[in-house]
């Protein structure tokens, strides 16, 4: 019974690594393959995602064994499997903080630039005011 149960739930993890997905893309089934983002204006300046694959197999938990003699190697399997996918989601967390910086850093730089830009187009606008407001007073006498 306790074999079933095991059968099933590595069944279940390679069908959640085979369902989960963004769009058409298979995020976590080997299906998606390496983004680079470009996140500045330098050339360098990218940020890389990757996913690896987490089905059952991949994470070598698919053919785990009940057995007295087998407990400590599927213990083992078992760890080695949450080790992994502890990493990778630690590993994704840290780049969708990046991404996060940086999509704040360029809200920050727009706002700033568009800031810059008004207090160039008053300037201009408050020394033309100036100058027609002299050449009318200057026609008026």
């Amino acid at each position: 019974a306790l074999q079933n149960e095991m059968d099933s739930l590595a069944t279940e993890i390679t069908a959640i690594a085979n369902t989960t997905a963004f769009g058409d893309t298979k995020l976590t089934s080997g299906g998606y393959t390496d983004k680079v983002f470009q996140v500045g204006h330098k050339g360098g300046e990218t940020i890389s995602v990757t996913i690896s694959s987490t089905t059952a197999a991949d994470l070598a938990v698919s053919s785990l064994v009940l057995t007295s003699a087998a407990n400590s190697g599927s213990l083992s399997a078992i760890d080695s499997a949450i080790s992994n996918i502890d990493a990778q989601r630690s590993k994704l967390g840290a780049t969708q903080n990046r991404l996060s910086y940086n999509i704040s850093n360029s809200a920050n730089t727009q706002a700033n630039i568009a800031d810059a830009k008004s207090r160039i187009v008053d300037v201009d606008f408050a020394k033309e005011t100036a100058t027609m407001t002299k050449n009318q007073v200057l026609q008026q006498t």
